[in-house]
């Protein structure tokens, strides 16, 4: 990504607040999988869950201990497991649909 584009993502702090303000009026029908950081101090740990329960209902979460709260860069590999395995249980793999 260039640089201007990731000074543009810090800087825009109004999207993450709205987003996490409206999801509890998210439909339910919309399965929710949390990825949450696992190498976060204890009270760190209090604010994600009150964070990632907003809208309980259809939501599940999964605590990665490999990283901290940048899980993209510090757990590449285990995060796109999760994901893999998560789309992968809802809707098949590629070789089903051919």
């Amino acid at each position: 990504m260039p640089g201007i584009q990731e000074a543009v993502c810090f800087t825009e702090n109004h999207v993450p607040q709205e987003t996490f303000e409206l999801l509890a009026t998210l439909d339910e029908r919309i399965e929710l999988r949390w990825l949450v950081a696992g190498k976060l101090p204890p009270p760190d740990h209090e604010l994600r869950r009150k964070t990632v329960w907003r809208r309980p209902a259809n939501s599940s979460h999964l605590r990665l201990f490999s990283a901290g709260h940048l899980i993209v860069q510090e757990a590449p590999g285990d995060l796109a497991k999760e994901i893999h395995e998560f789309l992968n249980s809802r809707y098949g793999s590629r070789k089903a649909l051919l």
